[in-house]
């Protein structure tokens, strides 16, 4: 049966982010094509500065090719767009289901009320306000660095160990992940990515592989999680990320992209 289609469709991608969301780099426009099987123009429409369509596409069931075209940001990146390179094309397969109508058969006269059931066992207690609740914060470097430092934050912001995010709800760490690429190296060398609590490392760290020759030109990424209560911090703790290279190390990577997360009290 037919769809409305826009930046919403498909969901969200794995940053979170309308699936079809195609962000502009400043002063551009991206426009949006949409393509049947058939290699007809079915709609076109630009985004707006946020990368949401200016106008929805009801489309029937079958397969299309959404064709976004300018200087923009990879597809459903979102906020994250600094840390991914500028791209001008890009093309999206989608899918309108066919969904068949069955019909229904008139119903029948409505029997007599039954006996009322036992009382069912009483649900669990719910969360007060956000206890519980988890949220990300992410740090990153889009230039090539290969020395101890603090990352920047997603404005671009450098980051130190009184500068980062300040926690307005105590808490708990409770992972970390990262994606980066190599860029040049002279050893075997590694890095590790450390969560700093008011310039002091939590015990929660993401260390990478030790990266080899083949290596260079790569993309590397990977992930940690933890319980509850045992990286905690208070309200107005300071939390900032740090890359920490291995002793002597001269193994340089660009693109760096860090998120930690962190759960309620």
């Amino acid at each position: 049966m037919p769809a409305s289609v826009d930046h919403n469709y498909g969901g969200v991608s794995s940053q979170g982010f309308p699936a079809l969301q195609a962000i502009p780099l400043s002063g551009s426009v991206v426009k949006v094509k949409i393509v049947s099987s058939a290699k007809k123009t079915v709609g076109e429409t630009t985004t707006d500065k946020n990368g949401f369509w200016r106008q929805a596409f009801t489309l029937a069931d079958g397969n299309y090719t959404v064709q976004f075209r300018g200087n923009f940001h990879p597809v459903g990146t979102g906020r994250s767009t600094q840390f991914f390179k500028p791209i001008t094309s890009q093309d999206v397969s989608i899918s309108v289901p066919l969904v068949p109508v069955v019909p229904v058969p008139p119903a029948g006269p409505e029997g007599p009320v039954g006996p009322q059931g036992p009382a069912g066992p009483q649900g669990e207690k719910g969360d007060t306000g956000d206890t519980g609740s988890r949220d990300t914060f992410g740090a990153g470097h889009n230039l090539t660095f290969n020395d101890d430092s603090y990352l920047r934050g997603f404005d671009g912001a450098d980051m130190s160990a009184t500068l980062g995010w300040v926690m307005m709800r105590k808490g708990s760490i409770t992972g970390i992940s990262y994606s980066h690429t190599l860029d040049s190296r002279s050893n075997t060398d590694s890095i590790t990515f450390e969560i700093h609590v008011n310039g002091t490392p939590a015990g929660l760290t993401l260390k990478t592989k030790d990266y080899l020759g083949g290596d260079v030109g790569n993309d590397f990424s990977d992930q940690r999680v933890q319980s509850r209560n045992i990286d905690t911090f208070a309200a107005g703790d300071v939390i900032s990320v740090f890359a920490n290279f291995a002793t002597g190390s001269v193994t340089g990577f660009i693109d760096t992209f860090v998120l930690f997360e962190i759960t309620y009290e």
